[in-house]
């Protein structure tokens, strides 16, 4: 269902997160950071990132929706897509939402009967060790951040798809982790 080469796409996607945040790093000069949230929907072929810093009026989440990754201030700061925009767009995932969705179609074509969650749930996994990669640390330290810093690897459709990542090491699914 899922491609072998998974270990080399999140090695790839950790390192297209680091030049991502490279590239917006001159944005977020004097600010602390919050969390960093992976949006991903395989199905699509769509990855983005959003940032969240310390003290935003918009929550993290509430209990009705969920993440609110779309009222962030940094919301979709990255975004690889067929449809993105020049100003957000982050060339260096593009190969690689192209690979999640045909890998995607591939997999829901050879077994229709399987689920969109199923089919989706190697790739959030992918996205969780890419995450949790030392590459992506690494450069997340050079960052203010706040105490209660983490990275999500947000699945909007299924909580228990949704990773909670903090100093690198996986710490639960949102819809098991309560923030302190």
């Amino acid at each position: 269902m899922i491609p072998r080469e998974t270990t080399v796409w999140s090695h790839e996607l950790a390192a297209a997160v680091v030049a991502a945040l490279n590239r917006y790093a001159p944005r977020l000069q004097g600010a602390s950071l919050d969390c960093l949230a992976f949006d991903i929907h395989p199905w699509h072929g769509f990855l983005n990132l959003s940032l969240r810093l310390e003290g935003e009026r918009a929550p993290l989440r509430d209990e009705i929706c969920g993440l609110l990754l779309a009222d962030w201030i940094h919301a979709q700061f990255a975004i690889a897509h067929k449809d993105e925009g020049v100003e957000r767009a982050w060339p260096e995932a593009r190969s690689l939402a192209e690979t999640m969705q045909t890998a995607f179609d591939a997999a829901a074509e050879a077994d229709p009967e399987v689920s969109y969650e199923e089919l989706a749930a190697p790739w959030y996994e992918a996205c969780r060790d890419a995450a949790c990669h030392e590459q992506l640390w690494a450069k997340l330290a050079t960052f203010e951040r706040s105490r209660e810093f983490c990275v999500i690897v947000a699945n909007a459709d299924y909580s228990k798809r949704s990773f909670v990542i903090r100093d690198g090491v996986l710490l639960g699914t949102l819809g098991d982790y309560q923030r302190p």
